[in-house]
């Protein structure tokens, strides 16, 4: 709503009629009169005191007088409406506003007062913006004060409450319409943005199946001589549900193609095939799909078809196959389906069009690495028949234009190129920074040919650069173990990582401890953690305690077994290759361990010794009779701290079981290929322990659990002599005094014995004997 304009109101009680337009100068005089009336009434005011009530008003009516003659004045001087609503525009909302409430105003309108409510409030009053804001924020607010000197008090009695009523309802109305406009737009922004939506995706959207179903099954009620009324749902049975199939992939495309060559796709899947029916078949398919191929690899059913063809036909029919889909490898390598008759041709084809296939992926290697589909098939080509040099094609991609451009007959790998070129050293790591930094995602770091792109960026990389690809590479690490380069890479991230990024690292491999036990490469990581990380409590809780909760899984499986021999004794020949001890002692070097190694061990040793002897004397008969659990076995029982007693007894228990009853099978442990060397080898523990001036030795608890009877019947076999040889040996004397006396009684009967065993007893006898 626009302000009415400033000075005297124009609005009377009673409508007024135009009367002829007065002489200019006598209206300047009335309006310059009305002015110093209406100053002498302000002052008047002001200045009121106990006055009597008739001056008042007697001073009223002569306000009141002075005013009606100034309005009619005032209105003989102005322009017409055009003239008014040209000066100042006003919005259509407001006029529309203004004149809407033709029921609440009264019938008796005037002239003048159309042509104020046309003109509104005066432009460039600040007010009107205070209006306009309060009645925004309180739309319900009835009265707005105004303090303006030149605006005249509203006039009391009847005339100045109807127009304070009709000026009210005019604003609320019009707060009222602009929120509505707002409202409107608000809501029409909504539905264009949903319209748009709805717009793109019909655009991308196709047929799908549902909707042909239903115009399948609303032609075949057509048929019937019935059709659904407009409006109804037409419900689809279950029991119709696989013709409805059938007749949906009746409207591809070369249906009846799919469905001829699938009859003898079935027939060519048997294994009892001869070769010549084979041949048959796949001559008779190949005629039934040729020039049609390309399509048809990348259906579902038809590149199982073009699969079975490759594999089972000759070289002849395969040459005939490959010609006609050799220039879209690419294409089908990024297909769902298509892809494996990528790799059927990789599989079973020739040598030329293998060749053929890596050439025709070359070039397009770092796109497709980084393609769901593709990366399978660079995978598997880099990794099952890549030789040499087309892994080295394959590589290339990755190093650079610079490399590119460098590359000769004498420097064809990366190493060479660096030795006559070494000042471009830094410009291709840097590029080849920027194209493995994109790489390293969870579904593209499990890839072979990724991790020999690290290794050899580490491999070259300056310890910043190298730092800086650790910082990036740390938390998926764990996805490049199961590979020899992949773990080469996650060891020489721990190695010259810095406090922080082997804190991220360890705690990466939760949940994936035991499987990386079990794996060939992904154990060799474990060891480099155990060798450098001086947080042992954060080792101890995130990978050990992981390790001990499925200990006899790991236990059980032979890489599992290295990473608890490590534990015991890291490094030992008798457990460790000296390769993977050479390759282990590269970390010794960094700058980032600074807590002594026997110190780490010792505290690694502690968690874990009391699990592993509760591991012995729960499966000591698996432990003792397999031939890769022996060493396991006497590592722990020599290396673990703490009380061996419990685990000596469960071994020698079974040693005490009678000949002719063992737990063991058909064999004693005595006579058993494992369990007899378990034996020589824990009583030579012994030596050792003896020198070490240890009480508990497997010989004192052995001769204290087997009885004799059970020892005499040892001396009747070979491996049976042995033992009782290695014990008397020992030359320990309360084992040789407990000993010597059962074997003295036996003397002829081992002289009888003719195996290389009871000779040697019997003379290990005679020698001890013969001062009595």
């Amino acid at each position: 709503m626009r302000r009415p304009p400033e000075g005297d109101s124009i609005i009377e009680k009673e409508p007024m009629k135009l009367g002829p337009p007065a002489a200019p100068t006598g209206a300047k005089k009335k309006v310059n009169d009305n002015k110093s009336a209406a100053t002498k009434r302000r002052k008047r005011r002001n200045n009121m005191s106990s006055d009597s009530g008739l001056e008042t008003a007697e001073d009223d009516a002569n306000v009141k007088r002075s005013r009606n003659e100034t309005k009619s004045d005032f209105l003989t001087s102005l322009c017409p409406l055009n003239d008014i609503s040209s000066i100042h525009p006003v919005l259509d909302c407001t006029m529309e506003s203004t004149f809407s409430k033709k029921s609440k105003s009264k019938l008796d309108v005037t002239w003048e007062k159309a042509v104020c409510n046309a003109r509104g409030q005066p432009d460039g009053a600040e007010r009107s913006m205070r209006i306009t804001k309060i009645t925004s924020k309180n739309p319900e607010c009835s009265i707005i004060e105004e303090n303006d000197e030149n605006m005249l008090p509203p006039e009391s009695g009847d005339e100045g409450e109807e127009m304070a009523e009709e000026e009210h309802e005019i604003k609320v109305v019009e707060v009222k319409k602009m929120e509505k406009m707002e409202k409107k737009k608000k809501s029409l922004k909504v539905k264009v943005q949903g319209a748009v939506k709805k717009l793109k995706k019909l655009k991308e959207s196709k047929p799908t199946a549902g909707k042909l179903k239903k115009g399948v099954l609303k032609r075949k009620l057509a048929d019937m001589g019935s059709s659904p009324e407009r409006g109804s749902k037409v419900k689809i049975k279950k029991s119709d549900s696989k013709e409805e199939k059938k007749d949906y992939k009746k409207l591809r495309n070369n249906f009846e193609l799919i469905q001829n060559s699938k009859k003898i796709w079935e027939e060519l899947r048997k294994h009892d095939l001869t070769v010549d029916k084979k041949t048959k078949l796949c001559t008779e398919l190949l005629d039934m799909t040729k020039g049609k191929m390309q399509l048809l690899a990348f259906t579902h059913d038809g590149a199982r078809v073009i699969q079975c063809l490759v594999q089972h036909g000759n070289m002849e029919q395969r040459a005939v196959a490959f010609d006609e889909m050799k220039h879209i490898i690419v294409a089908m390598s990024e297909s769902k389906y298509a892809k494996f008759i990528v790799r059927k041709f990789l599989s079973y084809g020739s040598k030329m069009e293998r060749t053929l296939v890596f050439k025709s992926l070359c070039g397009h290697v770092r796109r497709l690495i980084r393609h769901r589909e593709a990366s399978e098939i660079i995978e598997f080509a880099y990794n099952e028949y890549a030789n040499a040099t087309q892994r080295l094609a394959f590589l290339e991609e990755f190093y650079g234009p610079t490399f590119t451009l460098l590359k000769t007959e004498d420097a064809k790998t990366l190493e060479d190129v660096f030795n006559l070129h070494p000042k471009k050293k830094d410009m291709i790591l840097a590029n080849m920074k920027e194209t493995l930094l994109p790489l390293i995602e969870k579904s593209i770091l499990t890839h072979s040919i990724v991790h020999r792109l690290f290794y050899e960026y580490f491999l070259f990389a300056d310890s910043k650069a190298r730092s800086e690809m650790i910082s990036e590479l740390k938390e998926a690490v764990v996805n490049m173990v199961h590979s020899r380069d992949g773990a080469r890479v996650a060891m020489k991230c721990i190695w010259h990582g810095n406090s922080k990024d082997r804190k991220a690292m360890v705690k990466s491999f939760k949940t994936f401890v035991v499987k990386m036990c079990k794996e060939e490469y992904g154990h060799q990581v474990l060891l480099s953690v155990f060798d450098v990380i001086d947080d042992t409590k954060l080792v101890s809780k995130v990978i050990l305690e992981e390790i001990l909760k499925s200990l006899k899984e790991v236990a059980m499986d032979s890489y599992g077994r290295k990473v608890l021999l490590y534990l015991l004794s890291p490094r030992d020949p008798m457990h460790f290759h000296p390769d993977i001890v050479k390759v282990m002692q590269e970390g010794d070097t960094n700058e980032f361990s600074k807590k002594d190694a026997n110190v780490r061990h010792n505290e690694l040793l502690e968690v874990v010794s009391k699990s592993l002897l509760k591991i012995v004397i729960e499966n000591t008969k698996e432990l003792v009779s397999d031939n890769n659990s022996l060493l396991f076995l006497l590592a722990i029982l020599s290396h673990a701290k703490g009380d061996t007693t419990k685990a000596l007894e469960s071994v020698a228990e079974i040693c005490a079981e009678r000949m002719d009853s063992s737990s063991l099978g058909d064999l004693h442990i005595v006579e058993h290929p494992a369990g007899h060397i378990t034996l020589k080898k824990l009583i030579a523990l012994d030596k050792e322990k003896m020198k070490n001036k240890e009480s508990v030795l497997f010989s004192l608890v052995l001769m204290n659990t087997v009885p004799e009877s059970v020892l005499k019947s040892w001396a009747a076999c070979n491996r049976g002599c042995f033992i009782l040889l290695a014990l008397l040996e020992l030359e320990h004397p309360e084992v040789t005094a407990q000993l010597l006396p059962i074997l003295t009684t036996m003397k002829k009967s081992l002289k009888m014995l003719k195996f290389k065993g009871a000779q040697l007893l019997h003379d290990n006898i005679l020698y001890n004997t013969k001062d009595d």
